[in-house]
């Protein structure tokens, strides 16, 4: 069997192998969280809400210099306020600063926070990479269900952090329109 082949037989042994933990993990999900009251938590959402309430998203970025030395950033969008805030670090300065604050949101803007969350896609891939962030994506829906999402660099080695996370492509496209949607 020619090697290209041989690669592309294992390929589709794993993405079928994945399929199936996935669907049985939702499965589980959805059997364990039924009967649940008020808003439910799910941990994996076939895909993102085409809209949402609110979207919080946290960078957990590790260490880093005092005053900002637990590394995490974080934006928060309400929907229907078209209200972001955030808390962050600016690296930048010298000595780093701790930020935080708060505005209205253009429609342009909200409209380009929704466009990035549309590009966020669940992803199969295993990765076990080091030192970059871990990037955590909660998501309200309309209908007060909060979808849970993290990026997937750790997917095939995630720690209490990612637990019971869809792991997903596209959360740097919606960190970084919320970075800039934060310097204006």
């Amino acid at each position: 069997m020619g090697r290209s082949l041989a690669y592309a037989l294992r390929v589709a042994r794993v993405k079928a192998w994945a399929a199936v933990a996935v669907h049985g993990l939702a499965l589980g999900v959805a059997v364990a969280t039924s009967g649940c009251a008020g808003n439910s938590v799910s941990g994996s959402p076939s895909e993102p809400p085409p809209t949402f309430a609110q979207l919080k998203l946290e960078i957990v970025a590790g260490y880093g210099p005092a005053p900002c030395s637990n590394g995490n950033d974080s934006y928060q969008v309400a929907r229907s306020s078209s209200h972001i805030s955030w808390a962050i670090c600016d690296y930048g300065a010298n000595p780093p600063v701790s930020l935080s604050n708060e505005r209205t949101i253009s429609s342009a803007e909200l409209a380009s926070v929704t466009s990035a969350l549309a590009q966020i896609a669940p992803s199969a891939a295993k990765n076990c990479g080091a030192d970059a962030a871990a990037l955590l994506l909660d998501v309200t829906t309309l209908d007060g269900a909060v979808d849970l999402y993290a990026n997937d660099f750790y997917s095939d080695c995630p720690g209490d952090t990612l637990a019971g996370r869809t792991f997903a492509t596209g959360l740097e496209g919606l960190a970084s329109v919320l970075t800039q949607i934060a310097k204006r």
